[in-house]
């Protein structure tokens, strides 16, 4: 049997063979990356040259293991690594394993797409339909002629990075997520967006259907015709009455979402909600957060000036204000029935016109009063402390309310959480 060489034996050439994987250290997915044996062995072994080959099972095998040094871990790996080698089932990955076109594409995911193409799933996959921060949506059909939109979130180049204000203090997310790697956070961001489909889904709200996620492909239902995907909200061209429907349409979706899924979507706008066979269709939900969650109602709250900011700029419409928008989509003592809510909306948009007959009746310098002190209403109002649960309430809190001190959207936040309608 030959002994390896010394270790001041080995060329500079082979060790360049190694060198690109020091640029991939954060990468820990043990099921995808299996060089970390390979390199651990040849550490321990201080030579390079002898990692593969025929001679290398019994080149190993002759040096000591006290010359080695290694724990029983580091042994059992030495081994688990001389049975892959003489196997040859040993692979490394380098940067073309993981490059990507239009920044998502890579090889992994082309082998997804191939899968749902060869068992039948689906028979094509055309061109992209949209692109976003975290994702790009393609147009695919079936078989049967059914048609699908799969959204491929970007795993290489993440232009959505601040996720953690929608995932720190939700029940869903309590035992954590995976920051470092990048491909196992997105793997668990497309499961919450799945999960929140189903959710809206069943509970009745227009949503796309799901029907397949395979780690961060999501395969939903397709919004559109003849391959041609509806319009986002923005870019329908809607006639007057319809751009007032869809107001309507989209403070009932948020009230759904808030008491039926009890969901918050933490990002719905004009660009979220799509036009499809004269309804409102909510779309990208993959950062929408728990009812309960610490910040729930800061997101409803931008959600909701979203909504009236696009409606009163580009559908010329008199809408609520934030504050009466959020007490209807948040208050319990209206009804859940179609008409209780028809009523409760048109007792609030009456109180809109008369605020809007009354302010133009007002003479120049009255007109701009109001519209200050509205205003400074409506600051106020998004950024005032709202609790979300009773163990944000204290007893000194529960004082001030007694004695008429506190403000009465805490009050009635408060007296929400208790369920006494009766306060509300």
């Amino acid at each position: 049997v030959e002994q390896p060489p010394p270790a001041a034996a080995v060329d500079d050439d082979d060790k360049g063979d190694y060198g690109d994987f020091d640029e991939y250290e954060d990468y820990d997915d043990e099921d995808d990356y299996n060089g970390g044996h390979a390199s651990l062995h040849s550490a321990l072994l201080n030579e390079r040259s002898y990692s593969s080959g025929p001679k290398s099972s019994a080149a190993m095998s002759s040096v000591p293991s006290s010359k080695l040094n290694t724990s029983h871990r580091g042994a059992n790996d030495v081994s688990k690594m001389e049975k892959m080698e003489a196997s040859g089932s040993v692979r490394h990955q380098g940067r073309d394993d993981r490059a990507t076109s239009e920044q998502v594409l890579d090889p992994r995911t082309r082998l997804i797409l191939f899968k749902l193409l060869s068992n039948g799933f689906l028979n094509k996959i055309d061109g992209c339909l949209s692109t976003g921060k975290e994702a790009n949506v393609y147009y695919a059909s079936s078989p049967s002629g059914a048609e699908y939109a799969v959204k491929v979130y970007k795993t290489s180049i993440l232009v959505f990075k601040d996720r953690d204000k929608y995932v720190s203090g939700e029940h869903r997310w309590r035992n954590g997520y995976c920051k470092s790697n990048p491909r196992k956070m997105v793997k668990v961001w497309a499961e919450k967006e799945m999960r929140n489909y189903k959710r809206l889904h069943d509970a009745g709200i227009p949503t796309p259907k799901p029907e397949l996620l395979k780690n961060h492909v999501l395969v939903m239902e397709f919004l559109g015709s003849s391959g041609w995907p509806s319009p986002r909200i923005r870019d329908a061209r809607l006639s007057d009455r319809r751009m007032r429907e869809a107001y309507v349409q989209c403070a009932l979706i948020l009230r759904h979402m808030f008491l039926r899924a009890n969901l918050v979507h933490g990002d719905f706008s004009e660009y979220n909600a799509l036009w499809h066979e004269g309804r409102v269709y909510v779309i990208d939900v993959s950062q929408s957060v728990e009812s309960d969650h610490p910040s729930a109602l800061d997101f409803l709250r931008k959600d909701i000036s979203n909504v009236n900011d696009f409606f009163k700029k580009s559908g010329k419409l008199q809408v609520m204000s934030t504050r009466q928008l959020f007490e209807f989509v948040t208050s319990t003592v209206i009804g859940s029935t179609e008409a209780a809510e028809s009523e409760a909306l048109d007792r609030i948009m009456a109180e809109v016109d008369e605020a809007d007959e009354a302010f133009r009746g007002m003479t120049g310098d009255d007109r701009q009063r109001a519209e200050h002190q509205a205003d400074v209403d409506e600051a106020v109002f998004m950024s005032q402390f709202l609790p979300r649960s009773l163990n944000q309430v204290n007893e000194a809190e529960l004082e001030r309310m007694a004695q008429g001190e506190r403000e009465e959207d805490y009050v009635k936040a408060v007296a929400m959480l208790t369920g006494n309608k009766e306060a509300v």
